[in-house]
């Protein structure tokens, strides 16, 4: 006889809503600051490289060629002066390949640094400008910066004119805040002998640091070598693009291009974001941060400190970040003489999402709508209260990761790789990032995204400074702060809204008052617009 059967399952497959995916960067292991474990951390949270043809990577992620620029003139400047041969097609200075060379690959790829001085000074006498770029090769010595960085990249293109401020400002040293491109080298290309892996997780983390650790950055470039074959890097929130490999040294015309197109360009176009600059108050590094209006007009906030830049961490995502500051000059171009605090939410939204500030609006009208104006009103004290919100704009167009790849989608043949790591362990320990929360070990399958999701960038001003649950410490503090989270939560469920990303770091308290911040993933109950993925962070 047989016996009874547990009936299957009616409920569908399919993912009904957004999935969270939680970042390996807001790990323990990661925020131990080992520099192994922080490598590892983030080419696991990569997923997939983009692998394009150069000619895509010349028009997409490298900046435009200076217009006086005339390449065939440069090259045969540079014959004239010995630094390229037509006859052997080649750079003199690599009259061998890197791997037949006997001296030790500082010296090999040293000599690019000559190359790199020739087509400059052969396109300045065209443009009549100077370069904006200098090439720099010191592979024992790390650029320094403010949060601590032990890794050394072989070599890097430094601006000439520095962005850096106090100490860094100095020819002295080098930092990173001046970087636009960094450089790994291997005299060879054995995949078997882990040289190509080597380079590229080196300069992910490059990539990764400078993106983690400079607010004033959309975007950056990279160059990694195995003997003559040379591949270009380029990463933003919404994507890594790596172009498939050439031969450096006979691939003469592409290097000429590469390298007028990178020393010429504004800096905006190198992924620097002109609408915020680092500045120098009482010997510590703040940052003027400009928001326009939709009329035109731009107030400039200056910040006091960091309260939280953990959302930056991963190379991918919303690289969020929250700065306390003051307004210094408002939307008439007026000096502000106030001290008053408010925080500034720097983030990179997919394209398809609504900004925060309009999730709320469209909350408070739902809350008008079912209980009146007045209290709706009083049912916001539950949630921050906005004071200024806006897209970024450069260069006269909005900034999001679309521009920064000049509207063009990947090819059609477009191939995609992903790269092992290696977790290993060192024995120093680290800063790490502000205003984290605790975070505990989770992991959760999910499908990786098919699709690359377009970001734009945007800015939201807040008009309270709150403390963050996880860092009240009386017990009395904790228990009416979750209330009134609660009592938010309530509030949204009786409009059939929920919030989806509820965790320590959002359940705010300023004065006797407990609110609920990033809205940003809010949604209606019922809505059907749904998204791949969503990254979050596991905390609650």
């Amino acid at each position: 006889m047989e016996g009874p059967r547990t009936p299957l399952s009616t409920r569908s497959s399919i993912i009904p809503d957004t999935v969270a995916r939680g970042r390996n960067t807001s790990q323990p292991s990661y925020k131990t600051g080992d520099l192994n474990l922080g490598k590892t951390a983030v080419i696991r949270d990569l997923d997939r490289i983009a692998v394009v043809p150069l000619d895509y990577f010349n028009t997409a992620c490298l900046p435009p060629l200076h217009r006086q620029i005339d390449l065939a003139y440069i090259e045969s400047s540079l014959c004239d002066n010995g630094v390229l041969s037509l006859d052997a097609g080649r750079w003199t200075v690599f009259s061998l390949d890197p791997e037949a060379e006997s001296c030790h690959e500082d010296v090999v790829f040293g000599r690019l640094s000559g190359v790199f001085d020739a087509i400059v000074q052969a396109a300045s006498d065209v443009t009549g400008t100077a370069a904006k770029l200098k090439f720099v090769h010191k592979p024992t010595t790390a650029p320094t910066f403010e949060r601590t960085n032990t890794s050394r990249p072989d070599a890097y293109l430094r601006l000439a004119n520095k962005k850096s401020v106090g100490e860094y400002a100095t020819h002295f040293v080098d930092c990173w805040d001046d970087i636009a491109v960094s450089f790994e080298f291997k005299k060879r290309n054995g995949e078997s002998k882990g040289e190509r892996a080597d380079n590229e997780k080196k300069l992910i983390w490059s990539l990764h640091h400078i993106m983690r650790s400079d607010p004033c950055r959309r975007s950056t470039l990279g160059v990694t070598i195995e003997n003559t074959q040379m591949r270009l890097w380029f990463s933003c929130r919404s994507v890594l693009v790596v172009s498939k490999p050439f031969n450096f040294i006979t691939s003469t015309k592409q290097i000429i291009r590469l390298f007028c197109s990178l020393a010429f360009a504004e800096d905006h176009e190198l992924g620097w974001d002109p609408t915020i600059q680092r500045v120098l108050v009482e010997e510590k590094a703040q940052y003027d941060i400009s928001l326009q209006s939709l009329h035109g007009s731009v107030s400039i906030y200056r910040t006091t400190s960091i309260i939280s830049d953990f959302g930056a961490e991963a190379l991918r995502g919303r690289g969020t970040r929250v700065f306390e500051a003051y307004l210094r000059i408002n939307s008439n171009g007026d000096p502000v003489d106030s001290n008053k605090r408010i925080v500034i939410k720097d983030s990179w939204r997919e394209c398809d999402r609504k900004r925060e500030d309009e999730i709320r609006a469209e909350i408070f009208s739902d809350l008008e709508k079912a209980k009146g104006t007045e209290a709706a009103e009083a049912d916001m004290k539950y949630f921050l209260t906005v004071l200024q919100a806006s897209d970024v704009t450069v260069d006269g167009k909005r900034d999001d990761t679309n521009q920064l790849l000049r509207y063009l989608p990947l090819p059609a043949d477009c191939g995609w790789y992903t790269i092992s790591p290696s977790p290993g362990l060192s024995r120093t320990r680290r800063t790490s990032s502000v205003g984290c929360p605790p975070s505990y070990n989770s992991h959760r399958h999910v499908p990786k995204p098919l699709n690359i999701y377009h970001r734009t960038h945007s800015r939201i001003v807040f008009e309270e400074v709150c403390t963050p649950l996880f860092e009240l410490r009386d017990l009395d503090c904790v228990f009416a702060t979750l209330g009134d989270g609660l009592r938010g939560l309530r509030i949204l469920h009786s409009i059939n809204w929920v919030h989806r990303d509820i965790s320590l770091g959002n359940i705010l308290r300023i004065g006797n008052q407990g609110k609920i911040a990033d809205l940003e993933y809010a949604k209606r109950m019922g809505s059907e617009q749904s998204h791949e993925v969503r990254t979050v962070s596991f905390f609650f």
